[in-house]
């Protein structure tokens, strides 16, 4: 990858990272539809909810970034908005800090 030596470096990890995250979800464009769906209905619900949901429902994606992604892309699109922290439910994950999301128009 080429670096434009103008372009800052938060403007570099931006770029990396969107990067990184059309490639999540391209292994599994199904899965993506899926949870691209739910994301829509949990947001519609007026409730609040994690990317643990998003995977209740969808699945466990394929990419371990791809739930991450769908919530990025929601978050960019303005679908949704970040209204705090929680602690996963999954086993896993160890109890890791996730965002806690609600529809914006809710």
């Amino acid at each position: 990858m080429i670096v434009d030596p103008a372009q800052s470096l938060l403007d570099l990890s931006t770029t990396l990272r969107d990067r990184g995250a059309e490639g999540a979800l391209s292994s599994s464009p199904e899965w993506a539809a899926e949870a691209r769906a739910v994301l829509q209905a949990l947001a519609a619900s007026g409730h609040e909810f994690t990317a643990d949901d998003i995977t209740a429902r969808a699945g466990l994606p394929p990419s371990p970034n791809a739930a991450g992604t769908i919530l990025l892309n929601g978050l960019k699109e303005r679908l949704i908005v970040n209204v705090g922290w929680s602690s996963s439910t999954r086993v896993p994950a160890h109890r890791r800090r996730i965002g806690v999301y609600r529809g914006a128009s809710s």
